[in-house]
């Protein structure tokens, strides 16, 4: 605000105050005066009212007891006309004629006779008198067997005729209100009037049956339960022929100290309620009676959802209220009538009603949910019932408007004359001060425009004021600050926007106060996206990135830490990636907020990740490479060991010719030949082989490796073999294909946990076309399927099966290295074939290897035609070098044996010495050695011993180390002769041959 308008309030509020100060006191004194007056008005309209109800409530509660007295003397009557027939014990009606004479009257009077369908005796025509008499049919039948009763039931029939002109007056008399009147004895006869009772009772025969003396309105009158002999007035029960609600007058009959039955009338609750209508209390009051145990007895059908919270009971009280004809009851509504108004009331009604079923007096202002009332309450003493009155307290309070109203007359008109007054005095105060203002503002007026005007983004200028003094000075002072101002306000600016990392500031409840350009582009939203969302929206909310693990970070930095820390972010288009979060309190305008530091780090992850990946790789790579360097280690010693025991054995079977002892040393030969198969094996499976491509036999080869398949595998897995006969050769290594066989096992079991049926089959197929995906190479092809009943796998895992190091059987330590299926798609490509599989979830999986099909036979069975042709002999020296003792004792007997002159060392050294000592005696035609000696290599020797001059010796080395070990050699290059231990005679001798020729 201007300082002008700001000095004319000053005038104004200067000229007033004294003024308002006054008539501020006097408001407060008129009101405070108003306000008791009103009060103590009210509170005594209330008292007032409250007496005033309490005693109408007293007036209805006499009409009540009036009404019901009225009936409680015509009952007493009924019972004293009763007893006065019964002490006389004559009959009253002698000479009147019977009007159902002639038909089946049991023997009884003849007012009544037994009707032929309910067996009952009864005035069912209503013959000769208004009203019904009647005998059930089990009293009925006792009549005809039993003397002295059907005496005893005439006589009780004899007197309830003579009453029946009474029971029609008296219904007469009461017909508003009263349903029924009746007598009911205890031998049996029973009258009522009107005869409609009667007639809905023949309706129903059952009902006829009715065992009277054990209904309440008899039971409760006996000697027993009532020894004073009082008539009461019984608790409002539903009819059980006309199924409409109602209470009974009932008085004891007796004939001295006998119990004969009792009188009553039945009057109707739809009759109380119509009478409840008809009081007037006021123009929006009602009355309601309830019993002493709670039980609602009459409560206007207008005001049961007020008075009454059970819905059940509020349509059962509605039911109530209906015309007799009109009244639908079931089983439910049955049993909640009579349930206590006690149980579960109204809070406001609680007291209410406690206090009226303890049959007391009084009035109190009860707080209904639409307005407060008046609520009287009386006991009618005649019942034991009571009866309330409820006025809202606006209505009572009615005649004392026009005071309430004067008095707040007088005030608004003493409020008015003060405004008056104030306004004009304000008026002239405002005035002076207006002139007043614009006399000394203006300088003033004129700083504070440029000032605003620099505030709304305008252009900067100097600000100069006309005058030499204090405004002067400030104008000066405003220049500097705004120039300051402006510098700062760019320059942070400029370094908020321009960090590479993504800033939000938030307050205490998470909402975004500001962020920078770099929070826009990372998360992919404008400005006001940005301002509009929360913590929750950009994290992945799912556990540990949730807005309630936000909340968690964003306490501990309201708490003084400063966390840093990684979180799984989503910008708004969806895209999940990693962020840094650094988060630090600050306070700004005096309010807590948090400044969060937020840096895309996607890409450090994935690089670690990668780093991870290749680290177990390299793991995995290590522990593969010390498996195979220990089975190399194992195949060496092992072969060393092999080889005398396949050439001692060799050599006995050829000198013993008992055949008992033949067969022996065939079985230690066939025992030594399926250990070298298993070294060979365990050599495949460590990969340490070179290829041995031949022409081979797939059935064959899959027998062979039968045995060994069926011990690696569990037993609860069944193997069956399909193998289609006849079957090309293939070209191939058998060892290798072994080894695909077994990984493929491998893989099957662990997809049957369970057990289940692994499948090997051969097949021949034809692809005259291109190469598609049942059938990836064309031409002849020999098809071998491996099958299984297992998990299966889903799309996803199909689309990774051949890649190094990924795993169908989950990751984790011992749950596979990811190579096998990888070993297996590198030996189909080196056999040029290919792998297609089949698989999917709960269905197993299939692999189908394709292998192009070769002409000819088996290379395997020549080798045999071979072997049995005779073994090749010769002559000559040949040096045995070989460190194994065992071994090169056996070579040279071998030797020995097949016409050869052998020397033997066991180093390298002493194979020098004794070519060089040898030489010039004899030339030595050949070296046997050992490719890996204690003292050099197998090549190093031989260079040694072609340098001692002369003729070099041929060499044919011999090692029972894998073939990446002896490849480094150069052994395994062509051209070069070697002997892969262990060997027999047959495999020495061809090698020997070759070696010389």
């Amino acid at each position: 605000m201007r300082i002008a308008p700001k000095l004319s309030i000053t005038f104004i509020l200067a000229a007033l105050l004294p003024l308002l100060t006054i008539g501020c006191a006097g408001m407060y004194l008129l009101g405070t005066l108003g306000d008791e007056a009103i009060a103590t008005s009210r509170a005594n309209a209330i008292i007032s009212e409250k007496l005033r109800l309490q005693q109408l409530a007293a007036d209805k509660a006499h009409i009540v007891e009036d009404f019901l007295a009225d009936h409680h003397r015509d009952v007493r009557l009924l019972k004293r006309q009763f007893e006065l027939l019964a002490s006389n014990g004559a009959v009253l009606l002698s000479g009147r004629p019977e009007p159902y004479t002639g038909r089946d009257t049991a023997g009884l009077p003849g007012y009544g006779s037994v009707d032929p369908e309910t067996k009952a005796y009864a005035n069912w025509e209503s013959l000769g008198m208004a009203g019904e008499l009647w005998l059930r049919r089990g009293l009925v039948e006792r009549v005809r067997a039993d003397a002295a009763f059907a005496r005893n039931c005439a006589s009780m029939l004899e007197r309830l005729s003579a009453l029946m002109p009474l029971l029609s007056s008296l219904h007469e008399k009461h017909l508003a209100s009263c349903d029924l009147v009746w007598i009911v004895t205890a031998l049996g006869p029973v009258a009522v009037y009107p005869a409609e009772y009667a007639r809905e009772v023949r309706r129903a025969p059952n009902l006829a049956d009715l065992d009277e003396t054990g209904e309440e309105y008899h039971r409760l009158f006996t000697p027993e339960f009532n020894p004073m002999r009082e008539s009461r007035w019984m608790r409002p029960y539903l009819d059980p022929i006309k199924k409409i609600w109602m209470t009974s007058c009932v008085a004891p009959l007796y004939d001295g100290d006998t119990f004969l039955g009792t009188a009553g009338f039945d009057v109707t609750i739809e009759n109380l309620l119509g009478w409840l209508k008809g009081l007037k209390i006021g123009t929006r009051g009602f009355a309601f009676l309830i019993s002493a145990d709670g039980m609602p007895l009459a409560i206007p059908t207008d005001q049961i959802d007020r008075m009454i919270l059970d819905p059940l009971l509020r349509q059962a009280l509605r039911e109530a209220g209906k015309p007799a004809k009109e009244q639908n009851w079931t089983p439910e509504l049955e049993s909640v009538m009579p349930r206590s108004v006690a149980v579960n009331p109204p809070p406001m009604l609680a007291g209410l009603f406690a206090e009226m079923m303890r049959q007391g007096a009084g009035a109190e202002v009860i707080g209904f949910p639409d307005g407060t009332r008046i609520a009287a309450y009386c006991p009618i003493r005649e019942t034991g019932w009571s009866i309330g009155l409820v006025l809202p307290v606006d209505e009572a309070l009615a005649p004392l408007k026009p005071v309430l109203d004067g008095i707040n007359a007088a005030r608004r008109r003493y409020v008015s004359g003060l405004v008056v007054f104030v306004f004009l005095f304000a008026l002239l105060a405002g005035m002076a001060g207006a002139w007043a203002g614009r006399r000394f503002a203006d300088p003033v007026n004129a700083l504070i425009s440029a000032i605003s005007r620099i505030s709304r983004g305008g252009s900067w200028q100097e600000i100069r004021t006309a005058s030499s003094d204090e405004l002067q000075e400030l104008a000066t002072s405003a220049n500097v600050m705004v120039r300051r101002i402006a510098e700062n306000e760019q320059m942070l600016d400029a370094v908020f926007n321009g960090v590479s990392d993504a800033i939000f500031l938030h307050d205490a409840d998470g909402v975004v106060l500001r962020v920078n350009d770099r929070m826009c582009t990372m998360f992919k939203c404008t400005r006001e996206q940005a301002l509009e969302a929360k913590v929750g929206v950009t994290s992945c909310n799912k556990p540990p990135y949730t807005g309630y693990h936000a909340k968690i970070w964003m306490d501990r930095a309201f708490g003084g830490d400063t966390p840093v820390f990684e979180w799984r972010s989503r910008d708004f288009s969806g895209r999940l990636f990693w962020t840094e979060v650094a988060l630090r309190r600050i306070d700004l305008n005096g309010r807590p907020c948090i400044i969060a530091t937020v840096r895309d780090i996607t890409s450090r992850k994935d690089s670690e990740e990668k780093l991870r990946i290749v680290e177990e790789q390299l793991r995995q790579a290590q522990k593969l490479e010390s498996i195979g360097r220990l089975a190399g280690g194992v195949a060496h010693d092992f072969n060393n060991m092999l080889t005398p025991i396949l050439g001692y054995a060799h050599i006995l079977k050829e000198s013993v010719s008992e055949p008992k002892h033949r067969t022996m040393i065939e079985q230690i030969t066939l025992a030594g030949g399926r250990c070298r198969a298993l070294v060979s094996q365990l050599l495949a499976f460590a990969r340490k082989q070179v290829l041995t491509m031949r022409r081979i036999n797939l059935n064959e080869v899959i027998r062979e490796f039968q045995a060994m398949l069926r011990r690696t595998l569990r037993e609860n897995i069944t193997i069956e073999y399909r193998l289609a006969e006849p079957i090309d050769t293939i070209l191939g290594d058998a060892g290798q294909i072994q080894q695909v066989l077994l990984n493929l096992a491998l893989n099957s079991q662990d997809a049957m946990p369970e057990g289940g049926t692994l499948t090997c089959e051969t097949a021949i197929v034809e692809n005259h076309g291109q190469e598609a995906d049942d059938l990836p190479l064309a031409g002849r092809l020999v098809l071998l399927t491996v099958s299984d009943t297992g998990t299966g796998m889903e799309g996803e895992t199909l689309e990774h099966l051949f890649e190094p190091f990924f795993t169908t059987r989950g990751q984790g330590e011992g749950l596979g290295t990811g190579l096998g299926l990888s070993i297996v798609h590198g030996i189909m490509m080196q056999h040029s074939g290919r792998v297609h599989v089949t698989s999917a979830p709960g269905k197993g999986t299939t692999m189908r290897l394709y292998f192009p099909a070769t002409v000819g036979s088996p290379d395997g069975k020549a080798a045999r035609e071979e072997g049995s042709a005779t073994i090749p002999r010769g002559t000559g020296r040949i040096l045995v070098v070989e460190d194994q003792d065992m071994v090169r004792e056996l070579a040279v007997t071998l030797l020995t044996e097949l016409g050869f002159r052998s020397l033997a060392a066991s180093t390298g050294a002493e194979a020098v010495d004794l070519y060089r000592r040898e030489r010039d005696r004899a030339p030595i035609d050949l070296v046997l050695m050992d490719v890996i000696l204690p003292d050099a290599n197998g090549p190093e020797i031989y260079d040694r011993l072609k340098h001692l001059g002369g003729a070099s010796p041929r060499v044919l080395y011999m090692s029972g180390y894998t073939d990446s070990v002896i490849g480094v050699h150069g052994v395994l290059d062509a051209g070069v002769s070697f002997l892969r231990k262990p060997f027999d005679i047959r495999s020495l001798a061809e090698s020997v041959r070759k070696a010389l020729l």
